[in-house]
């Protein structure tokens, strides 16, 4: 997680850790990671260097403990505030596509927690009372099976012959 995509050893370099828990930056020309990798460190590196949940109230270096908000070890408590406090504080009443939208994204944030336990909430209450929502599961298409590629849950798509005279070559092409 805090170690540069090019380095394929998974050791953090002194001067990144500096620069992300000193200066709270990625450092300068830091790469994501080429391949998944996990956060299962992230207990000892919060062991270590414990950061109270909080922000900035007035600009740079003023940050201040936000004792209401969860830790960051609390996945659950994460979810919770996010969704009930940070969600319902920049959307008080949302309707038509937004309401779908968020309630959407609120249960793909859930399918993240799920494993560890939480609760799935409904701020805004369930698809079933309200609206439908286009954006709640994936479209009702016939599974197309590729014996080559796998089973899809719909069909790919034919793209059209791409030609541009000026460019082609080889038999067949035209000149202007």
């Amino acid at each position: 997680m805090w170690v540069d995509g090019r380095q394929d050893d998974g050791q953090l370099r002194l001067d990144h850790a500096r620069s992300f828990f000193e200066a709270a930056r990625f450092p300068d020309d830091f790469h994501r990671a080429a391949r998944p990798m996990s956060a299962d460190n992230e207990a000892v590196v919060h062991a270590i260097h414990p950061i109270e949940p909080g922000a900035n109230i007035a600009g740079v270096n003023t940050y201040t403990v936000d004792r209401n908000a969860p830790r960051l070890d609390d996945k659950c408590g994460i979810f919770e505030y996010h969704v009930n406090h940070t969600l319902r504080t920049l959307y008080p009443n949302p309707t038509g596509n937004l309401l779908d939208a968020i309630r959407a994204n609120i249960h793909y944030f859930y399918t993240a927690m799920e494993a560890r336990g939480c609760t799935e909430i409904f701020p805004y209450g369930r698809f079933e009372d309200g609206e439908s929502n286009n954006y709640y599961a994936p479209p009702d298409y016939p599974e197309v099976e590729l014996p080559e590629l796998g089973t899809f849950p719909y069909p790919p798509v034919e793209l059209p012959t791409y030609s541009d005279p000026l460019v082609d070559v080889g038999p067949g092409a035209t000149t202007a």
